[in-house]
């Protein structure tokens, strides 16, 4: 099992015996018990199959049909700084931490004790109410607790956009239990405050806001759908996985002014993270939109048959986070996002953003003169 004991990637299978990452070996039966997809659903469970197999198929939105190692080499690359056994983002409250290894946080006794103190809550929660599951992912999330970050919990993801050809009509509104973006205003990113995203959003159609009607979050990088233990994950999954979409549809109205204002580089293809949970059981997936020309040069037969470009969740971990050590793996792994949010994703945002207000206020003069 690697440092962070998660499978690979599933097309639609369970994990092999001894997958989850709570440290304990598992049959093909306990795997079922802890929520994962079974070969034989109950009756409960045959809604959000449905819905999976014909509202979001046919909005070209795929779950667990790719696997790890056929995603794109950009998506790789992230997966592994996430999974990686020997950085992780520095602890603190640096804006932006830099990479240390990660025997330096993973001993840390605090990490250690604030994970072993977490995972005792998560036994604590066991068959309550959503209300307190939630106050546990609050406290489980409390590592992006950052000024320049900002969260907001059930907020209607009512931004007029989409991605892909596929049809949309039959998707019901996102509504992510926690949303996590950047913070509205940015004192040290001028860029990223209310009055330049508005002027761009009227002059070019920027969609930064995940709901128009309240700017104080931008551009979500994580979304986060909860169930009690006695909910179903397949539920949860196709719930979070149109907030990724409305989220990865933002980052493209970015992308496409910064080409249609002539940007020199190409705009990178960020990913956005998107977990759920069932109780104590949390799965991380990763969500991109996939092109033909990314598909992988080998394939079997079947899947050369079934694969098709569009938007795509790949699980790249699961784990019962009411075990201390599993509870430490998922910090390790929030603290490698949070590391590559403030070193990536939030400079290249802004990169573009300044990229664009500056060909925008040479263009005025030119404007004015005609």
């Amino acid at each position: 099992m690697s440092a962070l004991g998660s499978n690979s990637g599933r097309s639609g299978s369970r994990p092999a015996s001894g997958a989850y990452s709570d440290g304990l070996s598992r049959s093909p039966s306990d795997v079922d018990s802890l929520g994962s997809r079974s070969s034989s659903r109950s009756s409960e469970d045959i809604r959000p199959v449905t819905y999976r197999t014909y509202a979001l198929s046919s909005a070209m939105i795929f779950i667990n049909e790719l696997d790890r190692e056929d995603c794109p080499l950009r998506i790789r690359t992230f997966v592994d700084g996430l999974l990686s056994p020997t950085t992780v983002s520095t602890l603190g409250n640096d804006p932006s931490p830099s990479l240390a290894p990660l025997d330096a946080v993973s001993t840390n006794t605090s990490l250690r004790s604030t994970a072993a103190a977490l995972a005792n809550e998560g036994k604590q929660c066991r068959l309550k109410e959503k209300a307190e599951w939630m106050d546990f992912a609050r406290r489980v999330f409390s590592v992006f607790n950052r000024p320049l970050l900002y969260s907001c919990q059930s907020r209607n993801f009512d931004v007029r956009v989409s991605l892909g050809s596929g049809s949309h009509l039959h998707l019901s509104a996102p509504k992510p239990d926690l949303t996590f973006g950047l913070a509205i205003p940015q004192i040290h990113a001028p860029s990223l405050s209310l009055v330049p995203l508005v002027e761009l959003n009227d002059f070019y159609g920027l969609q930064p806001f995940s709901s128009p009607a309240r700017p104080d979050i931008a551009f979500p990088f994580l979304i986060f759908e909860a169930k009690t233990d006695c909910g179903n994950m397949v539920a949860a999954e196709n719930q979070a996985a149109h907030g990724a979409v409305k989220a990865l549809a933002m980052m493209k109205t970015l992308d496409d002014i910064h080409r249609r204002v002539g940007g020199a580089q190409a705009s990178p293809r960020l990913p956005v993270v998107v977990i759920c949970s069932v109780g104590s059981l949390y799965e991380v997936f990763v969500a991109f939109d996939l092109s033909t020309e990314e598909f992988p040069t080998s394939m079997s037969p079947t899947a050369a048959l079934t694969l098709r470009p569009g938007i795509h969740l790949v699980e790249i971990w699961a784990g019962k986070v009411d075990y201390a050590e599993t509870m430490l793996q998922l910090q390790l792994l929030l603290h490698r996002l949070l590391g590559w949010v403030l070193e990536r994703w939030q400079p290249a945002i802004v990169g573009i953003l300044n990229t664009v207000r500056a060909a925008t206020a040479a263009k005025a003069p030119e404007t004015a003169q005609a």
